[in-house]
């Protein structure tokens, strides 16, 4: 999914993985994907398995290589709700918050006064895990084939199977995640940026526009539907089905 929004690259913070994922990030890395860093460092779990360390070693170390780094877990996704990919929604976000069209148009004269933005801060949702799907709370604009179905529920593909969220977003730096320019970044959190080396913005994006997808088994007292993921249904289908084939040993 995060290809399909316009990652490049992506940098893996290695502490124990199973053997099946391990082979399948071997592959990621002789296609040039994937960085897989070995990260031994907790000694007691120093503030969970050294998270701060990893999140500024990526900052820095992808400085003047990436324009911009996103920062999610594993078990999240930052969906634009209106959008495909994430340049499109920085490139509209809408002028009340902040107009970031100079980091799209650097070259043109006009756009120069504009304050430069140093982190874009998303508020985040619990996707509710649960052991079946009822299709039939799908709406048919996004029906599924009798076919896709069995491979979804089959495969655990959570992104096209699980759509109930809790009522909550998430506040402001509660459980935030953000996408950066680097070469702006002083000093990176787990949640928000804590301090930059110029005197930059931050955009606190409207959830209107998109928020932060974070799958996890719990048991919210009210969920509302989530379908803004079902606008990447086709392409994301075939692109998980492509990699199933691609590892037919750990996917059968």
């Amino acid at each position: 999914m995060n290809r399909i929004l316009g990652a490049e690259h992506f940098v893996v913070y290695n502490y124990s993985i199973s053997p099946a994922v391990d082979q399948i990030l071997q592959r990621y890395q002789q296609d040039g994907l994937v960085t897989v860093l070995p990260w031994a460092v907790p000694t007691e779990e120093v503030h969970y398995y050294g998270q701060m360390a990893a999140v500024n070693d990526c900052g820095y170390r992808n400085r003047n290589i990436s324009r911009f780094v996103v920062y999610v877990d594993t078990d999240e996704l930052i969906i634009p709700r209106n959008h495909f990919t994430w340049m499109e929604l920085l490139d509209t976000i809408s002028p009340e918050e902040h107009d970031v069209s100079a980091l799209m148009h650097p070259s043109d004269p006009s756009r120069k006064s504009l304050k430069t933005t140093g982190s874009f801060n998303f508020r985040s949702s619990f996707f509710k895990i649960s052991d079946t799907t009822n299709w039939t709370e799908i709406p048919s604009q996004f029906s599924f084939s009798d076919e896709e179905k069995k491979n979804i529920e089959k495969f655990k593909f959570l992104t096209l199977s699980q759509f109930w969220r809790g009522e909550k977003i998430f506040p402001k730096d509660d459980r935030t995640k953000y996408i950066t320019r680097p070469e702006l970044v002083y000093a990176a959190g787990i949640h928000f940026v804590h301090s930059f080396v110029s005197n930059a913005a931050v955009v606190l994006v409207n959830n209107n526009l998109a928020i932060v997808h974070h799958y996890r088994s719990w048991s919210p007292e009210k969920l509302v539907m989530e379908m803004s993921i079902l606008k990447f249904k086709n392409q994301l289908y075939a692109r998980l089905m492509q990699q199933c084939q691609r590892f037919p040993s750990i996917f059968r």
